[in-house]
């Protein structure tokens, strides 16, 4: 059953175990969205999360919280709600993330502007100010090789040698790493709201079209986490929508902030997610085939390659 319809927007808030940041969030949306529906959909957390939603309530009373009694997964949540509340705009914003600015306005005319944009993405900051990965690349079996490589590392090596930075900045594959290490201040106010296109997005902060949500039914039910960002955006590619990204005040996002141990829960999460998205995502065999040989070095490191080999295969 359709609840209602928001001509503007409705944003959205996956939550599962969330109490340590979920207030945070919430009082970031209050500050900076007051034109948008507030939706919460709990994947039956078993902390205080509820209990902190409702506590906030009673304060604001703009929050509408949907508590799941299952934990059905990233992008399944986010369905529930495209399938009850039909919107111009949904934006996503993780459990752990808060908006530090006006950057849903930034989005407002980026989208306006251009009604073929499917998917906007935000920049995206450490809670210490440093720039974190948005966009990105397709994956591809190369580009998860240079990423066990640690080239994000060699990166910052290269942009000091004139002649291999000028080669290497041209190349796609290498623009995204080289551009984050040549962020410099990012919290300031000098943003242009200019949009570039690129492959994907990071989904702890994107903006979704309400008629690509439509034409593309959401995001896939076969994905728990991980991999539904890259997915969605391949649909808006196919779907000859645009797939964005805006320059406008970061959204704060915590995940993997000083974080060195593996979580093999999440990590096995991960692996089956990946393992369907390659099976639905690379046409070409040889593809498909190198992907899924890498495919445990790239979610669970060298460290964790062996257990994940011997669980998985």
């Amino acid at each position: 059953m359709v609840v209602g319809v928001h001509s503007r927007a409705v944003i959205i808030v996956v939550t599962f175990n969330s109490e340590k940041y979920i207030r945070k969030c919430l009082d970031s949306l209050i500050e900076w969205s007051a034109k948008s529906q507030i939706i919460v959909v709990d994947n039956n957390s078993r902390d205080r999360t509820v209990s902190i939603i409702s506590e906030f309530n009673e304060k604001h009373n703009c929050v509408i919280c949907i508590e799941l009694n299952e934990n059905i997964g990233f992008g399944p949540a986010h369905n529930v709600v495209f399938s009850l509340f039909p919107s111009h705009r949904y934006i996503l914003i993780n459990q752990d993330a808060w908006l530090i600015g006006d950057t849903l306005d930034f989005i407002d005319r980026a989208m306006d502007n251009d009604d073929r944009v499917g998917v906007c993405g935000i920049p995206l900051v450490y809670p210490d100010g440093k720039p974190q990965s948005f966009s990105y690349p397709f994956s591809s079996w190369q580009k998860w090789f240079l990423q066990i490589l640690r080239v994000q590392a060699i990166a910052f090596i290269i942009i000091k040698i004139p002649v291999l930075y000028k080669l290497l900045s041209k190349k796609p594959l290498f623009n995204e790493y080289l551009r984050r290490r040549l962020t410099a201040s990012v919290i300031d106010t000098g943003f242009s709201g200019q949009t570039r296109d690129v492959d994907w997005v990071c989904g702890a902060a994107m903006v979704l079209n309400g008629d690509f949500v439509k034409q593309c039914g959401g995001f896939d039910n076969n994905i728990f986490l991980y991999g539904e960002d890259e997915d969605i955006c391949l649909m808006a590619h196919k779907l000859g929508f645009k797939v964005v990204a805006v320059d406008a005040p970061p959204v704060v996002h915590v995940f993997g902030w000083g974080v060195n141990k593996v979580n093999h829960f999440v990590a096995d999460l991960k692996y089956t997610s990946l393992k369907y998205f390659i099976q639905k995502n690379m046409r070409r065999p040889v593809d498909r085939f190198l992907m899924r040989a890498i495919l445990p070095l790239h979610v669970y490191g060298f460290k964790g390659f062996f257990r994940a080999f011997i669980k998985r295969n």
